[in-house]
């Protein structure tokens, strides 16, 4: 029998086929390099990937490399990757990954760091089994490790946790997230049906940090304590609901206050609806501003009230930032701001 032992190596300095034909908004800068090997008997695999500059959208990354190998150990193996990822403002972020495959379990460890020191920078770690169930369906069951990492200059924790995934299922067990009086767990079951409940609690829960997970544009910047617990049903079906009163304590928009304010969340054609209403009377008896409206997610449009009387303009700074600068001032009347994201 012949060998099927074989090398080879790939070079590419443009993606367009990606984009042109499969609607990909990948853009490579640069030479990228596939290399690898195989050996029939020995049943050896080894395949690396670099690439020197990629872009997916606005996703930026550089020294990207990617690697599988179980030349070490054939009942294994082991995957390796690394990347410097971009920031907006081009401050780069160093990301690794590690993993290990073995008969029916995996070890896997994600790292992440800052080019400044204290800032963002953390190791998490997970032991993955795959099983079948009564079925026959494939079952995954991951546990995770206690961690402490950095985000933004603040210690966070993580408990130790379970999710469990199956066919139509997930089971979420105690994912506690934490730093000093700040609270975000979730718990519970997500399915397509309605008895099938999952829960996210939140307890002085930073608000700009939750809302930069996302992407929201610059010019909409929300702040404040988030208190709560959303109640989600039916996650995976076409008929999911998600029920949440939200209190935000100090609820700022642009870095302007608003006051206190609660949240009324629910599913609105397939988006999410965040009904915001604040009052806020803590400057004096003669200085009120009322806010009332919607915020939706992930359409990602606005549709927001600000009445006004006696109110501190300083958010409009960062609203006209493109316009006018230093704005400040008191208004009286109606604001009203409204549209898709990427038009405001």
């Amino acid at each position: 029998k012949a060998s099927d032992d074989c090398y080879f190596t790939l070079r590419a300095t443009s993606l367009r086929p990606l984009q042109e034909f499969l609607g990909i908004p990948v853009t490579l800068t640069g030479t990228a390099r596939l290399q690898g090997s195989f050996f029939e008997r020995e049943r050896q695999l080894w395949v690396n990937a670099e690439v020197p500059q990629i872009a997916y959208g606005d996703q930026r990354a550089k020294a990207l490399s990617l690697s599988l190998d179980n030349r070490a150990d054939t009942s294994s193996l082991r995957l390796a990757g690394s990347a410097t990822l971009l920031a907006d403002d081009g401050t780069p972020y160093l990301a690794s990954i590690g993993a290990t495959l073995k008969h029916d379990r995996m070890n896997s460890t994600i790292s992440w760091a800052s080019s400044e020191a204290d800032a963002f920078e953390g190791t998490l770690n997970a032991a993955t089994t795959f099983s079948t169930d009564a079925r026959g369906k494939l079952r995954t069951d991951v546990a995770g490790q206690p961690a402490s990492v950095i985000l933004n200059r603040t210690t966070w924790n993580l408990a130790p946790f379970a999710i469990s995934a199956a066919a139509g299922r997930v089971d979420v067990n105690d994912f506690r997230f934490y730093s000093a009086d700040q609270h975000f767990s979730v718990d519970g079951v997500a399915s397509a049906s309605a008895s099938d409940t999952l829960r996210v609690s939140l307890d002085d829960a930073n608000m700009e940090y939750l809302l930069s997970l996302i992407t929201l544009p610059s010019v909409l910047q929300f702040g404040g304590k988030l208190s709560g617990e959303a109640i989600a049903t039916s996650l995976l079906s076409e008929r999911r609901a998600v029920a949440a009163d939200i209190s935000i304590a100090g609820l700022t928009f642009c870095h302007g206050p608003l006051g206190d304010a609660t949240t009324h969340v629910t599913m609105d054609d397939g988006r999410l609806a965040f009904r915001v209403a604040a009052t806020d009377e803590a400057v004096s008896a003669d200085v009120t501003t009322r806010v009332n409206g919607t915020v939706y997610l992930p359409a990602d449009s606005l549709d927001l009230v600000i009445d006004a009387d006696g109110t501190d303009i300083t958010f409009l700074s960062t609203m006209l930032s493109g316009v006018l600068s230093d704005v400040s001032g008191n208004a009286y009347g109606r604001l009203r701001i409204g549209g898709p994201f990427r038009h405001l």
